[in-house]
């Protein structure tokens, strides 16, 4: 009891202090009446968000202000580890390292479309991160290498050279990259799920539980997008389950070979989230629209379980993982709310989405 309370007694409160912080309801909703960017910029220039929204202002580019709030996701991670030792820090790299094959897949699909696919017409890239996050990566580089010999040169001494030697010749042959996309993800959360083993008992079960939401989410919305855009014939190529997951591998490839995406939704919220089992998109709508449905309902699955972890013993590593989901959730709404008010989309379409 001690040892968890010095660890966690002093970044706990520190968070909870930050969880005060969060934005309201209220809040947000202002956020939604208004009219423009620079009036969003105006209601958040006592936040924390104020320098990210002002980049707007400064350079009328809103994909850099998307990039400077992911970039403050990051670095709340980055935070947080640097509070904690041993085990519970090297989780928290682990998830830093979500980010970084995110980044790399990003740099990769610039590679792709210049070199396999020749396409000249595709823009240098600009939104990549620069700093160090788990390992040595110059992103700029793997997505400007001239050939994929020099791509592998790019990533020696990383995990990810070796994991591309292995799937590189098959991007090439088949003229895509989605494979090695998952490949990565794959990677990810195999090395996420081994930073969770090095946690003591309570916190190694309540990362778990995360663990497993996270990845029942991403599998279920993978099955339902598959089922509505591709025949059952064609989907047999593709592994796209992720590990870790709490729904067994049976009901996943049962679903996956439904002919119908509702159907295989149904499925997997009867085996995992049976209280969402009420939820059903509505039929005869536009397929996208009902896509839309379903990711509402799992982001609001993983919303709910953050809060929950908020409840439990506060000595422990669940008020930080609370801490990092509600973060991520907020600053993906003002991503929203920003690209609805250049859009020029209503109060009410917006609120469709969050």
């Amino acid at each position: 009891m001690a040892g968890r309370l010095k660890r966690y007694s002093f970044v706990n409160a520190k968070i909870r202090t930050r969880l005060g912080q969060l934005l309201s309801d209220k809040k947000i909703d202002d956020l939604l009446k208004c009219r423009s960017i620079e009036e969003v910029a105006s209601e958040l220039q006592q936040s924390r968000y104020a320098n990210a929204l002002d980049i707007y202002s400064q350079t009328g580019d809103i994909r850099a202000v998307e990039f400077a709030l992911l970039s403050m996701e990051i670095e709340t991670l980055r935070e947080i580890a640097s509070y904690l030792d041993s085990a519970p820090a090297d989780y928290f790299r682990c998830l830093v390292q979500g980010y970084e094959v995110d980044m790399l897949k990003n740099a990769l699909r610039y590679w792709f479309d210049r070199v396999v696919r020749g396409d000249q017409r595709e823009s240098s890239p600009s939104y990549l991160y620069r700093d160090f996050l788990v390992h040595r990566l110059d992103f700029f580089a793997i997505a400007g290498a001239s050939s994929s010999q020099e791509l592998l040169a790019l990533l020696e001494g990383t995990p990810y050279q070796r994991l591309l030697q292995r799937s590189i010749p098959t991007v090439e042959q088949n003229q895509r990259i989605f494979e090695l996309e998952l490949e990565l993800d794959t990677y990810y959360y195999r090395t996420l799920a081994e930073g969770i083993r090095g946690l003591d008992k309570k916190d190694r079960k309540t990362a778990t539980g995360i663990l497993q939401v996270e990845v029942d989410l991403q599998n279920i919305d993978r099955i339902v997008r598959f089922a509505a855009f591709y025949k059952k014939e064609e989907r047999q190529g593709f592994d796209i389950f992720l590990p870790g997951g709490s729904i067994s591998s049976a009901v996943l490839r049962k679903a996956y070979s439904s002919d119908d995406a509702l159907e295989a939704l149904e499925l997997l919220l009867e085996h995992g989230y049976r209280s969402y089992r009420i939820f059903k998109p509505a039929r005869g709508r536009r397929v996208f629209d009902q896509l839309n449905e379903v990711e509402l309902l799992l982001r609001r699955i993983l919303q709910e379980e953050a809060r929950r972890l908020l409840w439990g013993y506060p000595f422990s590593i669940g008020t930080l993982l609370a801490f990092v989901f509600l973060t991520k959730k907020e600053i993906d709404s003002i991503i929203k709310i920003v690209n609805a008010k250049y859009y020029g989309l209503t109060a009410e379409a917006i609120r469709e989405v969050l």
